[in-house]
């Protein structure tokens, strides 16, 4: 009979039917390594057999040195497929694993939002009530043990969850944030949450020593929470920190449902989470100012290297939650990818940038090795004039390319206003300026795009290039020095170390989080930018009003004290004289050395002298030929101290001319006076154009949540198109006007503050075509006094704190000194100044003194 062979068909849809042809050869291989295992170890089962029957003829008979044998198999190599089957396990459980977060996140932001208002945010009296409304049998319920964490107290307490409820919004509903967000073991109480979060916004304090300090200070006062069937406590670390994730991410959720529901333009969202003085809306008569510097919009980049991000310290399988603030990595690719395009199309040849070969962070190899190993090795940020963070970018794998500014400017421009003028300030702001030009990108947009160089890296520069480029040499530009992030990263530092070793998400989050603490802070600060300068002008006038009578008299008297020391310290010297006594050897080797180091003393003074009258001679006979703004005796210590604008830089010895402004020192001056009056007068008129950002913002803003409050009490259609989870449209409505009226509370507070600089700057700076917004300024404030009037949120005068008596008293022994200025140290009694006045004393008694004893 013949033998016939057919071939199995194919089970599965096409894509996995030519997943298995494609890998039919690698799977047959497979299949034939297991059978020729199994085939070897049955042939070495039969051959022990084979062994034990021969040598082994009578069984019955015992042996006593038989040795039972041992089968040694060969260690077995890891198979590539295995290692990719377990990898698709991991990524699948971590994809089923964020698949449910993002379930549970939604049901539970609901509940957070509902919650938040009926507590008053965990403030209320009603903050640690039961809101559980769970109508199902105890049978269906099951209790487990969670230990419940609060500020004042902590205990183990047996929870009973319900398969209706998940168990994070059954904690939440007891007034707890659940440590994880399946089957969590562990909660910290919502009053301990708003806590660490402002203690972490102020304070830069870490989650370990934060949940160790929470320890100590609970043990005392509540039960310790044991780890299991250990005698040591708990290690609260790692379920803090998810804790604090979930809180964040919950407060996100909140700022975008008001964003859709407002229906916000992405500039709207900016003026609203970055700097309204920047992003607010146009002011109403902008053609009152010149163009250099109308509706200017100016923006700084910079690379920081030191927030790098190990590779290994997570496996991050699910899709990254990127907050709002970041730029997603395709948007660098896509920049990237027409970086390429345009290079291939105009196929420009490579041309050498002095100014790009000696910026560092462009293109850097040598610090390859601290790279190592790390997936994100920086930031590159964008903020405003007022250093509120805009957007960042993750560097990846790479140095501070053009790729990443190109991707950050692209995605500013689609948030502005299409013929708004964009000036930005780089390090290298030169020759990405060029590149632009030559590869013939950001076409729709180039005629309101200017580049220049940050204030401290522009002397870095040639000449010619900070002729283009320096601010302080061009308009439109004010005062900024282009350095507001050097500040953030200073400002940022302190995650540089608890981030290295993060998931990217918390990482993201983190740094996120930190960043929109600082734009609220900035956005309150905006008011307070003359407050240093009036703390400092009462300071000058209390130090004036100190020098009375009686203390000119002191210091006379102090004077007249420091002649007569030095009176008795000369007669000393005199009287210690060789021609007053017998002098010894000691005293006589004593005298040659002090005539010794006083004629090398004289020698070093002759040659001073000598080159003090070669400069004479030569100014004398060429008048025409000395050098700007400098007379005397250059010396390193003089040339080292020098400013980097003085003008000794701009000498004519670098340009080989001998016309007025390059060898005349009063010229030079006067050029640099002209310029920086120019740039003063720009920067009235920029912060003239940021007031009225700033005020037609908070106008706006005030009447979109108040007539969106009012829209909601009567239609209610526009809510069907926001995503709550577990709430009906009614329920949903509430939800929303409650949230509303809480973010209307807080911008009248906001506005409250604003309004006496407002009105006071108003008058400075603005022009008079403006009048009709400061009436619509000062009916917003009427408006928003009647109705924290009719809340009862004034506070009446008469029950207002003294402060000054308390103050009184502190300033006299009890004070930290984390106000202390650098110019105090100028004011006490002991100074280098005083120490000079000092010794010019000392000198001029001597003098007098040796003269009085000559004349006897």
């Amino acid at each position: 009979m013949a033998r016939s062979s057919h071939q199995d068909a194919m089970q599965g849809n096409r894509t996995e039917q030519l997943r298995c042809y494609l890998n039919a050869s690698a799977n047959a291989n497979a299949y034939a390594r297991i059978r020729s295992r199994r085939n070897n170890a049955r042939q070495l089962q039969e051959q022990l057999e084979d062994n034990r029957n021969t040598f082994h003829h009578n069984k019955t008979e015992p042996d006593q040195d038989e040795c039972e044998w041992i089968e040694i198999n060969e260690e077995e190599t890891i198979d590539p497929i295995d290692s990719i089957i377990e990898a698709r396990k991991a990524q699948h459980q971590e994809l089923a694993k964020q698949h449910n977060y993002s379930n549970m996140i939604e049901t539970l932001h609901s509940v957070y939002m509902r919650l938040k208002f009926k507590t008053k945010n965990w403030a209320g009296l009603d903050a640690s009530n039961d809101f559980r409304n769970c109508n199902c049998l105890p049978s269906k319920k099951i209790a487990r043990l969670v230990d419940l964490v609060d500020i004042s107290g902590q205990c183990r307490t047996l929870v009973k969850f319900c398969s209706c409820t998940k168990d994070t919004v059954t904690l939440l509903q007891l007034g707890y944030m659940a440590g994880s967000p399946m089957k969590p073991q562990t909660a910290f109480s919502m009053p301990l949450m708003i806590f660490h979060n402002h203690l972490w916004n102020h304070c830069h304090v870490g989650t370990m020593p934060f949940t160790m300090a929470l320890r100590d200070y609970l043990k005392p006062r509540s039960q310790r929470l044991y780890a299991k069937d250990q005698s040591h406590p708990r290690d609260l670390r790692r379920p803090f920190t998810a804790a604090v994730d979930i809180f964040r991410r919950l407060e996100d959720m909140t700022d975008n449902l008001n964003f859709r529901y407002l229906q916000l333009t992405k500039q709207q969202i900016l003026a609203n989470v970055t700097c309204p003085a920047c992003f607010g809306p146009q002011p109403p008569k902008i053609n009152v100012f010149p163009q250099s510097t109308r509706d200017q919009l100016i923006i700084c980049l910079d690379g920081n290297f030191q927030h790098r991000h190990h590779s290994k310290a997570s496996r991050d399988h699910g899709r990254l939650h990127i907050p709002r603030v970041f730029l997603d990595p395709i948007e660098v690719e896509a920049a990237k990818k027409e970086i390429r395009w345009q290079e291939q199309l105009n196929n420009t040849p490579a041309q050498r940038d002095r100014c790009t070969e000696s910026h560092k962070a462009a293109d850097d190899k040598r610090n390859e090795s601290t790279w190592k190993g790390c997936d994100n090795i920086g930031l590159m940020g964008c903020c405003c004039r007022h250093n509120a963070a805009v957007y960042f970018a993750n560097i990846h794998k790479s140095r501070e390319q053009r790729s990443l500014p190109m991707a950050l400017i692209n995605w500013l421009l689609e948030d502005l206003e299409p013929s708004r003028p964009v000036s930005i300030l780089y390090d290298i702001g030169c020759s990405l300026d060029k590149f632009i030009n030559a590869q013939a990108l950001l076409s729709a947009h180039r005629l309101h795009i200017k580049f220049g160089t940050s204030i401290f890296h522009a002397y870095v520069h040639n000449w010619l290039c900070q002729l283009k480029y320096n601010p302080r040499f061009n308009t439109g530009w004010g005062l900024l020095d282009g350095e507001g992030l050097e500040r953030m990263w200073s400002y940022l530092a302190p995650l540089v170390s608890p981030l290295r070793y993060a998931t990217c998400s918390h990482c993201l989050g983190a740094i996120a989080h930190r960043l929109k603490f600082h734009n609220q802070r900035g956005i309150k600060q905006l008011r307070n930018s003359t407050t240093p300068l009036d703390v400092g002008w009462q300071k000058q006038r209390s130090f004036q009003s100190a020098h009375t009578q009686e203390e000119d008299k002191r210091e006379k008297k102090l004077v007249k004290l420091y002649k007569e020391e030095a009176v008795l310290n000369h007669l000393r010297s005199r009287l210690q004289g060789p021609e007053l006594f017998l002098a010894t050897e000691e005293d006589l080797q004593e005298l040659l050395d002090r005539i010794t180091e006083k004629n090398k003393q004289l020698k070093r003074d002759a040659e001073s002298l000598n080159r003090v009258n070669q400069s004479i001679d030569f100014v004398k006979q060429f008048p025409n030929q000395t050098i700007a703004d400098f007379s005397g005796t250059l010396t390193y210590e003089i040339f080292s101290a020098m400013n980097l604008d003085n003008p000794f830089w701009n000498n004519r010895l670098y340009y080989h001319c001998k016309a007025p402004w390059a060898i005349d020192s009063n010229v030079c001056a006067g050029i640099n006076c002209v310029l920086l009056l120019s740039r003063i007068q720009e920067e009235f008129q920029l912060i003239a154009q940021e007031l009225s950002h700033a005020v037609g913002w908070a106008i706006s803003y005030h009447q979109l949540l108040k007539s969106n409050i009012d829209y909601l009490q009567t239609l209610h259609s526009n809510v069907d198109s926001i995503q709550m989870v577990g709430m009906n449209r009614k329920n949903k409505i509430k939800c929303i006007a409650r949230e509303l009226h809480m973010r209307l509370f807080s911008h009248q507070t906001l506005v409250q503050d604003w309004s006496d600089d407002v009105r006071w700057l108003w008058g400075v700076c603005q022009p008079k075509e403006n009048k009709q917004l400061i009436n619509a300024w000062t009916e917003l404030m009427d408006q928003v006094r009647s109705v924290r009037r009719g809340w009862g949120l004034e506070e009446d005068s008469g029950d207002l704190i003294d402060e000054d008596v308390e103050e009184a008293a502190l300033n006299v022994d009890e004070d930290d000194g984390e106000d202390a200025e650098d110019d105090w140290v100028d004011e006490i009694g002991y100074t280098p100044a005083n120490e000079e006045q000092r010794n010019n004393i000392n000198n001029e008694t001597e003098r007098e003194v040796t003269d009085n004893l000559a004349a006897r």
